[in-house]
């Protein structure tokens, strides 16, 4: 049986990962520090591990972490670890900046999920209801293989899809392109137009339109709008096009792709873990 430890097993994403793991075979240990997060891991009726005996005995160890304080974790627990343990990272970030501390007698991989696309039929109100995903919704992952031990790979591919289960895929990607995706396109540009969407309902909300009426309007034309612009469902209309061009001639910046250049990635990267220095 496969000993698999979870660091901060009680946090936001380490908890839906011991959701998940808990119902596979494997012997698995749950590591956390903070008090509170020690209380959600004690009321699922499950117990804590001694991190230092945990980590001897693992065979697997997941960084479910922040990571700003990645650097610094890794160079104190890796070392307390098995030779040719697995370990597994949930960011590219620590990675990426060259912050994680790499031994060579062990293998790391990172591993991310897509989480539970739009204009994807899910079966059944709770996996409709899964936004996120880890609980019932399908869901697609990401994996990087980053250094060690290459046949563990398809090892580490399996417990991919058994940490964010329900998954469909596990696509291996490199560290870089991972990066690309997150934080540069799905965070600096996407999650960055959803605030300003955000932002516009509840400024016309202010104005006066009645919330529900907002809400639904908004939201259908934004189904709408991502169906035409994402999958070219239907052309857009002429009338449309001149709104759209007006819109992002005064609202988008002209040099907006300069955030996917790799060296502003990493300056982002930089900042994600060092936000003191901001």
């Amino acid at each position: 049986m496969k000993t698999i430890t979870i660091l901060g097993a009680g946090g936001k994403m380490g908890g839906r990962i011991t959701d998940c793991l808990r119902k596979t075979d494997c012997n698995l240990l749950l590591v956390e520090t903070s008090p509170t997060a020690q209380q959600r891991v004690l009321d699922k009726g499950l117990q804590l591990s001694e991190t230092v005996k945990a980590l001897a005995a693992s065979d697997v160890v997941i960084f479910a972490l922040p990571d700003r304080l990645l650097g610094r974790l890794t160079a104190e627990f890796v070392p307390q670890v098995k030779p040719d343990t697995l370990l597994i990272l949930l960011d590219p970030a620590a990675v990426y900046a060259e912050e994680a501390y790499i031994r060579e007698d062990c293998t790391y991989v990172v591993i991310h999920p897509c989480h539970p696309q739009l204009f994807f039929e899910q079966e059944g109100e709770d996996a409709r209801n899964d936004h996120f995903g880890g609980v019932a919704a399908k869901q697609d992952v990401v994996i990087s293989f980053v250094s060690g031990n290459r046949s563990r790979f398809p090892e580490a591919q399996e417990l991919s899809k058994q940490m964010f289960a329900p998954v469909m895929n596990s696509f291996e990607i490199t560290v870089e392109q991972m990066a690309m995706l997150e934080p540069a396109a799905t965070e600096v540009v996407n999650t960055c137009l959803i605030q300003v969407m955000g932002e516009t309902l509840d400024e016309i909300i202010r104005m006066g339109i009645p919330e529900e009426a907002a809400r639904s309007f908004v939201l259908g034309h934004a189904q709408m709008g991502l169906s035409i612009i994402l999958f070219k469902t239907n052309p857009m209309s002429d009338a449309a096009a001149i709104a759209a061009k007006a819109g992002y001639d005064n609202i988008i910046n002209p040099d907006w792709k300069k955030t996917l250049d790799p060296a502003f990635t990493r300056e982002i990267v930089r900042k994600m873990l060092h936000p003191q220095s901001i």
